[in-house]
């Protein structure tokens, strides 16, 4: 059985069946129907989009220098993710796919930028290339724009979001939060390997980001 996609994901929270907690990408209409944990799992590095790219397309990727500029890729994002309004309203053409494919779409030339968050793509492209060869990261250039990972959990579950939340806020303030971040083996690579000193980044906006967020990255965004 496929994974479900993030919009099922809602929909199983809002029910309590079969499961109560999720990790995603925020949006207004998540947090007004579900129970976030405010806390960013990611420390807003998941607003950082790095790209894997077609190695026959990394230079004309490597000399963008603006917005304009990059807006002259398509770029592909899984079914429901909120990233896909965020780039559509920033002027990027954008298909959709499952996760699992979209590596493969990638290969096969349906769209020129498979844009990933600067914490998770090394990670990904280590065993996304054995099944799409081709494709490559660009170390060069990135987009930003605020957009924090919650633990969200099922309206009937305050106390299992209180706790969480608390357990966070502790491991935010002793530090184990981003040490975990540079030693996981999902994150490690990007941490060590990405030199952010030689990353051209264009900076984007999520328009759309709730207020409660925008507050969240002043507190704990490593680039906000």
């Amino acid at each position: 059985m496929d994974y479900p996609t993030e919009e099922r994901r809602v929909s199983m929270l809002l029910a309590n069946d079969p499961i109560n907690t999720v990790h995603f990408g925020t949006s207004q209409d998540r947090e007004d129907k579900l129970l976030a944990a405010y806390v960013p799992i990611y420390l807003g590095t998941t607003g950082l989009r790095l790209f894997m790219v077609l190695n026959e397309n990394l230079p004309a990727l490597e000399s963008v220098r603006s917005m304009d500029d990059l807006r002259k890729f398509s770029m592909g994002q899984g079914l429901g993710w909120p990233d896909t309004k965020i780039l559509i309203e920033n002027g990027f053409s954008v298909s959709d796919g499952r996760y699992n494919t979209l590596h493969k779409m990638l290969d096969a030339k349906r769209f020129d930028l498979y844009p990933r968050a600067f914490w998770q793509i090394l990670g990904e492209w280590r065993w996304m290339k054995e099944q799409a060869p081709n494709i490559k990261v660009s170390p060069e250039i990135g987009l930003y724009y605020s957009q924090p990972i919650y633990f969200f959990f099922a309206p009937g579950e305050p106390e299992l979001r209180d706790a969480i939340q608390t357990g966070l806020e502790r491991v935010y303030s002793n530090g184990l939060m981003f040490e975990l971040l540079k030693n996981h083996p999902e994150t490690a690579p990007s941490f060590h390997l990405i030199d952010l000193r030689k990353l051209r980044v264009i900076l984007g906006t999520n328009k759309n980001l709730p207020e409660k967020s925008k507050e969240v990255l002043k507190t704990y965004g490593l680039f906000d």
